[in-house]
């Protein structure tokens, strides 16, 4: 009776994890321009988030201190959103955290491949159909191989770069279920999308990040060193503490002016953006370190000032509290990789750690499966684990024919 219970509540578990990945999805895309769409998208948001915590009442399985953790960040998150106008991000991947953690990572693997594929999907179909706009940018590059002119299409997304980087995080959730299985042909297979995507897309960094991480994965096949399993409690470290130096440190430091000019000026924006919000205790509200802020660049030409540092817009949105205890989290996460010494675990960390200079996913649903495969701590068999994930059997020749 007890294994039925279980059973049932994993499977209302994994339902609402496949409902919010749609759910964002469609809060992503232009969809969401729609009022009568985006009231229903959102109400079903907050449906999803009232059965994550009844989910998390069933599971009985938490101690005073996770309680005590948790209860402090969630605190913190709803003191956000209430007089901050925060996002409702991080309260979403605490509670996904905190009810999917103990389910298992091939379920999660499972579920986000084909969940994700059917929402962008749908998305994507949608632009080309000519349901919802497919918005179109051109930009002008003079970086090493990157100059001329390119053009950028969103496919149903507010801006170009969503599907490169949800690419990324696919790629990398599959990296993990594969591990010491994945082989060159896994390599070919993934790095068709990756082109495809910059093809209509053209985001740099996701496409690059992609390709590191398949070429390393080959590499790491016959590696079997630990010092690898160090890099992500560095980097962890140096992007925290280097987003924020070189930063608020811009008009004093040269190398923080060569590299505005690699990163789009994305750290003269920090600087405004700083500067004019300050650092708090509970953040500045949803608005902070976005363009909705309306702040401008005067150092460059006035535009509008786009932060797009996952790390310092975290410190912006959510304050000095929570950004302490998500770099402990962070840390935590690292030293659990250095102890068991996976290096899979280590370069993907090592990737969504870096991709966050860059791109703003700490708490986004991107993250979300990397976070629960983590928890867990998977170790696929030796077995082709990608099939299993699809319930697929394959039964060898020797037991075959005997």
């Amino acid at each position: 009776m007890k294994l039925k219970y279980s059973f049932k509540l994993s499977i209302l578990k994994l339902f609402i994890y496949d409902v919010l990945i749609f759910i964002n999805t469609m809060l992503e895309s232009l969809y969401s321009e729609n009022n009568n769409i985006s009231f229903l998208v959102r109400l079903f948001r907050y449906l999803s988030i009232i059965l994550l915590f009844l989910t998390i009442l069933l599971m009985k399985k938490y101690s005073k201190k996770h309680i005590l953790i948790a209860g402090s960040i969630l605190f913190c998150c709803i003191i956000n959103y209430i007089l901050k106008d925060g996002s409702i991000g991080l309260i979403l991947t605490l509670l996904i955290f905190l009810s999917c953690k103990d389910l298992p990572s091939d379920k999660i693997i499972k579920h986000t491949v084909i969940s994700v594929s059917f929402s962008y999907g749908f998305v994507i179909i949608s632009s080309l159909c000519g349901i919802i706009d497919n918005m179109k940018l051109v930009r002008y590059l003079s970086i090493g191989v990157w100059q001329g002119k390119f053009e950028r299409q969103a496919l149903g997304f507010q801006f170009p770069n969503q599907i490169p980087l949800m690419y990324l995080y696919i790629t990398a959730v599959i990296i993990l279920g594969l591990q010491k299985n994945f082989r060159f042909f896994n390599m070919v297979i993934l790095m068709i999308p990756n082109i495809i995507i910059y093809f209509f897309c053209n985001a740099r960094t996701p496409f690059i990040l992609v390709i590191f991480m398949l070429l390393s994965c080959l590499l790491f096949n016959k590696y079997k060193g630990k010092s690898i399993c160090m890099f992500p409690f560095i980097l962890t470290l140096v992007s925290f503490l280097g987003s924020f130096i070189l930063s608020i440190g811009y008009q004093n430091f040269k190398i923080s002016k060569t590299l505005d000019l690699l990163l789009n000026s994305r750290l003269s924006s920090a600087y405004v953006t700083i500067k004019y919000y300050g650092i708090t205790l509970f953040g500045s509200g949803v608005d902070a370190g976005t363009k909705s802020s309306g702040i401008r660049n005067n150092f460059w030409d006035g535009f509008i000032a786009n932060v797009d540092n996952g790390y310092l817009i975290f410190l912006l949105q959510y304050g000095l509290i929570l950004t302490l205890i998500l770099l402990l989290i962070l840390l935590a996460f690292s030293f659990k990789i250095y102890k068991n010494g996976n290096v899979y675990f280590a370069l993907v960390f090592s990737i969504v750690i870096i991709a966050n200079i860059i791109d703003a996913n700490l708490v986004s649903f991107r993250i979300w499966p990397i976070l629960l495969i983590f928890a867990n701590n998977y170790q696929p068999d030796r077995q082709a684990v990608i099939y299993n994930i699809f319930h697929i059997r394959f039964t060898s020749k020797k037991k075959k024919y005997n």
